[in-house]
């Protein structure tokens, strides 16, 4: 069959070899294309830690991401049952920041989305100060007749029954 149509007999003795998996497959043009990833856990683990380090205000480097990622390679849970290897290579990195960036960009506009009133107006309640001795903790804004924030906050008051509306 492989001299008839121009097959090479090599591929013929793989597809009998892993028929079963073949008939299981889905039947769609693209299955069993490209490289399966081997350490998707490992990843996703290590995206949350990124993104975590992130949060608290540490620069993640990739150098940082490589050798946290070899670090976490060895703990058992990553370990995989296939031959291969973790190698955190700098191709490696580069399509894991990929995906990571995704889900920065994402968090990004999340946060744009939000109007700049509304920022302003949960400072103004939250009742923020500078005392470290703790005896203003429980403050709340409090706001005089002559000051100029008093239309701030009716104006977050009523932002706030707009939200709640929509």
């Amino acid at each position: 069959a492989g001299r008839e149509f121009g097959i090479m007999e090599k591929m013929i003795r793989d597809w009998r070899k892993t028929n079963e998996t073949l008939e299981e497959m889905a039947k769609m043009k693209c299955a069993n294309c490209g490289n399966m990833q081997s350490f998707v856990a490992l990843e996703v683990d290590l995206n949350e830690w990124v993104l975590q380090s992130q949060q608290n205000g540490y620069i993640v480097t990739r150098n940082a991401i490589r050798s946290w990622a070899l670090k976490m390679a060895k703990e058992e849970k990553y370990k995989t049952d296939g031959s291969s290897t973790f190698a955190a290579s700098a191709g490696w990195c580069t399509c894991f920041m990929g995906s990571l960036s995704e889900c920065i960009r994402k968090m990004k506009d999340a946060w744009e989305s939000i109007p700049d009133q509304m920022i302003h107006c949960s400072f103004l309640k939250c009742g923020i100060n500078n005392a470290m001795d703790g005896s203003q903790d429980a403050a709340m804004y409090e706001i005089s007749e002559e000051d100029d924030e008093a239309d701030d906050v009716d104006s977050c008051d009523n932002l706030d029954q707009k939200e709640f509306e929509t």
